[in-house]
Protein backbone atom coordinates (compact mmCIF):
# COMPACT_ATOMS: atom_id res chain seq x y z
CA UNK A 1 0.00 0.00 0.00
CA UNK A 2 3.60 2.04 1.28
CA UNK A 3 4.53 1.86 -2.76
CA UNK A 4 1.13 2.82 -4.04
CA UNK A 5 0.68 5.88 -1.78
CA UNK A 6 4.40 6.82 -2.82
CA UNK A 7 3.39 6.40 -6.61
CA UNK A 8 0.54 8.84 -6.21
CA UNK A 9 2.54 11.16 -4.87
CA UNK A 10 4.83 11.20 -7.21
CA UNK A 11 2.63 11.82 -9.62
CA UNK A 12 0.96 14.57 -7.80
CA UNK A 13 3.98 16.16 -8.00
CA UNK A 14 4.85 15.67 -11.71
CA UNK A 15 1.56 17.38 -12.29
CA UNK A 16 2.07 20.18 -10.73
CA UNK A 17 5.59 20.66 -11.86
CA UNK A 18 3.63 20.57 -15.55
CA UNK A 19 1.39 22.51 -14.46
CA UNK A 20 3.71 25.93 -13.50
CA UNK A 21 5.23 25.45 -17.40
CA UNK A 22 1.53 24.86 -18.97
CA UNK A 23 0.02 27.06 -21.26
CA UNK A 24 -3.29 28.59 -19.95
CA UNK A 25 -5.29 26.16 -22.12
CA UNK A 26 -3.58 23.33 -20.30
CA UNK A 27 -3.34 24.35 -16.45
CA UNK A 28 -7.08 23.91 -16.26
CA UNK A 29 -6.81 20.16 -17.40
CA UNK A 30 -3.93 19.58 -14.96
CA UNK A 31 -5.76 21.39 -12.27
CA UNK A 32 -8.40 18.96 -12.70
CA UNK A 33 -5.50 15.93 -12.54
CA UNK A 34 -4.62 17.16 -9.72
CA UNK A 35 -7.63 17.10 -7.66
CA UNK A 36 -8.22 13.47 -8.12
CA UNK A 37 -4.73 12.13 -7.58
CA UNK A 38 -5.08 13.97 -4.46
CA UNK A 39 -8.55 12.33 -3.63
CA UNK A 40 -7.32 9.49 -4.15
CA UNK A 41 -4.25 10.58 -1.91
CA UNK A 42 -6.41 11.25 1.29
CA UNK A 43 -8.71 8.21 0.70
CA UNK A 44 -5.70 5.75 0.76
CA UNK A 45 -4.27 7.43 3.33
CA UNK A 46 -7.51 7.66 5.50
CA UNK A 47 -8.47 4.31 4.85
CA UNK A 48 -12.19 5.86 4.11
CA UNK A 49 -13.95 8.82 1.88
CA UNK A 50 -12.31 12.28 2.00
CA UNK A 51 -14.61 14.84 3.98
CA UNK A 52 -16.23 12.21 5.58
CA UNK A 53 -16.06 12.84 9.68
CA UNK A 54 -16.36 9.12 10.83
CA UNK A 55 -16.56 5.95 8.83
CA UNK A 56 -19.33 3.63 8.08
CA UNK A 57 -18.47 1.46 11.04
CA UNK A 58 -18.97 4.11 13.47
CA UNK A 59 -22.37 4.42 12.33
CA UNK A 60 -25.46 3.20 14.65
CA UNK A 61 -26.93 0.07 13.81
CA UNK A 62 -30.31 1.37 12.53
CA UNK A 63 -28.65 3.48 10.26
CA UNK A 64 -26.72 0.62 8.78
CA UNK A 65 -29.53 -1.90 8.51
CA UNK A 66 -32.72 -1.29 5.85
CA UNK A 67 -35.71 -3.22 6.49
CA UNK A 68 -36.34 -5.73 3.47
CA UNK A 69 -39.49 -8.01 2.45
CA UNK A 70 -38.57 -11.51 2.85
CA UNK A 71 -40.62 -11.92 -0.51
CA UNK A 72 -37.75 -10.49 -2.59
CA UNK A 73 -35.00 -12.84 -1.58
Amino acid sequence: MEDLIRSYRETYYTIQNLRKRAEETDKEYLASMASDVKYVIEWLEAGRQPGNRRGVERLAAYQREWPIDPIHF
